[in-house]
């Protein structure tokens, strides 16, 4: 079953943010999505758990036209922000219906640099972004 994807806001490490309508997002695969529980330790003892769903490999293929026409929370242009930098945390999709889900990506390397993170243009100067151990 396919549902009408509206837009979708990419997360970076530093929360800086870009929201990509949907049709600028040429292709999008996300596998192995799987939910998993995260605790942190509060200042006063407790502990406090998360709830989050995370793909192991995730492929986005970004349109050329929309180089220079998106910019992120911070004022930097779309283009240059994600392939400038390999932090993105998560992806926010949201749904034509309503509905909206957040998938974070699989990280590997240290809180700024995520080495499983590839971004690379293609021959039409589409962005691509891999990200996962195996493509």
């Amino acid at each position: 079953m396919f549902t009408l994807l509206k837009k979708i806001e990419i997360v970076f490490e530093n929360v800086e943010w870009i929201e990509i309508p949907a049709k600028f997002i040429s292709a999008l695969r996300m596998y192995n999505i799987k939910n998993f529980r995260r605790s942190y330790k509060n200042f006063d003892k407790s502990l406090a758990v998360g709830k989050f769903t995370c793909a192991d490999k995730i492929f986005i293929k970004i349109d050329k036209a929309a180089k220079d026409k998106f910019f992120s929370n911070a004022g930097a242009d779309i283009f240059s922000r994600i392939a400038n930098y390999q932090d993105i945390t998560s992806f926010d999709l949201k749904y034509a219906d309503g509905f909206e889900e957040k998938i974070y990506a699989i990280r590997g390397g240290t809180d700024e640099i995520n080495y499983l993170q590839k971004n690379y243009f293609d021959d039409e100067g589409n962005l691509i972004v891999e990200i996962g151990k195996e493509f």
